[in-house]
């Protein structure tokens, strides 16, 4: 058995795509998933299943269609997953709290890909390199320190319209992700 946290991209987010997480954890318990809570209203899942990945994700974005109209792609990790990204983040504690210090909320997001992105969305990011945002891209997954914050970022907005599905969390999420997860196994 797997704990698995779902990542849910813009729903909940100005009146659009609206989802309620009662109902949405009505949704997964419908299917069988197992353990299901959800935390915060952006669409984060979490749940047990013997399923994998190949699996679970057109069954779960198959559920979401059917209960909520919505073609919304799962991005999907497993805790222990969620763990090693955490582990792996490319930037220093000093280089975090420097820019923390000075800006207006949360600097630092994980991006998660529903799988590796595109040659096109790479060199598309790469274009932002010589900005003020810092990133590194490590398979599915991209870390990234904003020099102020999110909502300023032309990066955030690039990465907004990748042709591969992508989310974003702050770490601090991610870390209350991987401590529910934990917290149920």
């Amino acid at each position: 058995m797997t704990k698995y946290v779902v990542l849910l991209r813009g729903i909940n987010v100005g009146g659009k795509n609206m989802i309620k997480m009662p109902d949405l954890k009505q949704a997964f318990v419908s299917i069988g998933m197992l353990e299901v809570s959800t935390y915060i209203q952006s669409g984060n899942v979490l749940f047990s299943s013997d399923k994998n990945e190949k699996e679970l994700i057109p069954e779960l974005e198959s559920v979401i269609s059917k209960f909520f109209g919505l073609d919304i792609p799962v991005i999907l990790r497993s805790i222990p997953e969620l763990e090693k990204i955490k582990e792996n983040v490319p930037f220093s504690i000093e280089e975090i709290s420097e820019i923390e210090n000075s800006a207006e909320g949360e600097v630092l997001y994980l991006f998660m890909f529903a799988d590796k992105p595109s040659l096109r969305d790479i060199e598309r990011i790469s274009l932002y390199k010589e900005g003020g945002d810092r990133f590194e891209i490590k398979g599915r997954d991209m870390y990234v320190l904003f020099d102020k914050t999110i909502r300023d970022s032309k990066l955030a907005g690039v990465l907004q319209k990748t042709e591969t599905p992508v989310t974003s969390r702050n770490m601090r999420t991610v870390n209350k992700l991987i401590e529910l997860g934990k917290s149920n196994i």
